[in-house]
């Protein structure tokens, strides 16, 4: 047993002193850390403006649901939250293909601060104009936008799309023209566009069925929207740079702020993998044709 007794629990060669001031130190630099972590300035400044988006997306998505569940039954193998925000696979109105986990992806109410947090970064304030294009293939980030919109205070000028591609607001008038009136009438949103098209292939619906096409104008004519009607894809793009012009009076836009892959908007293929997601300030030249 003698062997055993000159173990100690601590080194014997640091004095206590030592120890101490190793102690101190341990806790200083954890303090430093904790106080220098890097934080987001845009973030700390529009944090409450974020929870307030957030807040917005969730009442509108659960005026929504009841209402979608209404129309079309919520399968929730495609729709696990079952939040009513993930269409159908195919239906009348239905332009193209979609795939369904990017639409699932967007069920979250937090995708709303993202909007803010982005719009922010623009420099978007209180007042500012800014132009945004919308489509019903993603109305889960329609809803986002429209709701960071109105946390932030900012006015917009809205041009949509009626139509949507798979698993998108595809449910026959339940479009998302259909979706942004009901939350317009239960007072969980203002805005409203200015105009709408029927979408898809030269945003004339070219490959709808006409009773689809007839299901997109009734849903654009019960909300009481301007229906722009191009004879070809130039014509389409031309009427939306003439429309922003003409709603932004002498004032200029903040940001443009586009939900989804619409060729008017990001170009045909070869111009459109340009524009990435997230916030760009600028674009190759190419893109600007």
């Amino acid at each position: 047993m003698s062997s055993f007794t000159k173990i100690y629990w601590r080194s014997s060669g640091v004095p206590t002193w030592g120890l101490i001031f190793l102690i101190v130190l341990s806790v200083i630099v954890m303090v430093a850390a904790e106080n220098v972590k890097q934080r987001d300035p845009i973030v700390d400044d529009n944090y409450a403006t974020m929870v307030n988006a957030s807040k917005i997306m969730r009442e509108g998505m659960q005026v929504l649901k009841p209402l979608r569940a209404q129309l079309a039954p919520i399968n929730p193998e495609f729709d696990p939250q079952r939040s009513g925000f993930v269409g159908l696979e195919n239906s009348i109105v239905t332009t193209n293909h979609g795939g369904r986990e990017s639409k699932q992806t967007t069920v979250n109410p937090n995708w709303a601060a993202v909007a803010v947090k982005l719009m922010a970064d623009a420099g978007v304030k209180e007042g500012d104009l800014v132009a945004v294009t919308v489509s019903g293939s993603f109305p889960a980030l329609n809803l986002a936008v429209y709701s960071a919109i109105e946390a932030i205070g900012a006015e917009a000028v809205i041009i949509a799309s009626a139509s949507s591609s798979q698993w998108g607001a595809n449910v026959p008038n339940f479009l998302w023209l259909d979706m942004e009136r009901e939350l317009r009438e239960a007072g969980v949103l203002s805005l409203k566009p200015v105009y709408a098209s029927i979408g898809g292939i030269e945003d004339r619906g070219i490959g709808i069925p006409e009773e689809g096409i007839r299901s997109i104008r009734n849903s654009i004519e019960n909300a009481d929207i301007n229906l722009i009607e191009p004879a070809n894809y130039q014509e389409a793009v031309a009427d939306r740079i003439a429309i922003f012009r003409e709603y932004s009076a002498d004032r200029q836009y903040k940001a443009f702020v586009n939900v989804g892959g619409g060729a008017t908007i990001v170009g045909p293929p070869g111009i459109d993998d340009m524009f990435k997601s997230g916030l760009q300030k600028d674009a190759p030249s190419r893109a600007f044709a």
